[in-house]
């Protein structure tokens, strides 16, 4: 398992937390990030799609309160790179995202993982970006014995995988 210090933690990725509380943390995945297009549309996107490719066009957003975490990511990634996407509805959820993109709303980025979920109607190509870190964290100070068991056990087989 290798713990992260917080200079290497992408705070960006965890939900909101207390402030002045002390965490450690794990990498858990790295995923890549995958656009996720209506069927019916693919033949419109380009095969290995950037994000240079969602500028002015139907965007399915995170909501910057229920997905915080990954509605940031993405603005800063869209600012660094320029990009302003039609951004047509912002979604806490990534399977009412997925069936937003369903029903021809927009396209929308996801995490890999998220692709699991195989929504028929859906096409999903990997963005040439740089990929989704997944972080799990828990307080230094928290004496609940499973969660020994959960860094002893649990975390490895993530990153083993």
């Amino acid at each position: 398992m290798e713990a992260l210090n917080a200079g290497q933690l992408d705070l960006g990725l965890m939900r909101p937390h207390a402030l002045g509380g002390e965490f450690d943390t794990a990498l858990l995945a790295t995923e890549a990030l995958m656009l996720a297009i209506p069927a019916a549309e693919a033949a419109n996107w380009p095969l290995e799609p950037t994000l240079a490719d969602l500028h002015g066009k139907p965007f399915v957003m995170y909501s910057a309160h229920e997905a915080r975490p990954f509605h940031q990511m993405l603005s800063s990634r869209f600012e660094r790179e320029g990009v302003v996407p039609d951004i047509v509805e912002h979604i806490g959820q990534v399977h009412t995202m997925l069936a937003l993109v369903n029903a021809g709303i927009g396209v929308a980025l996801i995490a890999e993982g998220a692709t699991r979920l195989h929504f028929d109607g859906i096409v999903v190509r990997r963005v040439e970006t740089e990929p989704v870190r997944m972080v799990g964290a828990w307080r230094r100070d928290n004496d609940n014995p499973i969660l020994g068991l959960f860094k002893r056990e649990i975390v490895p087989s993530f990153q083993a995988g």
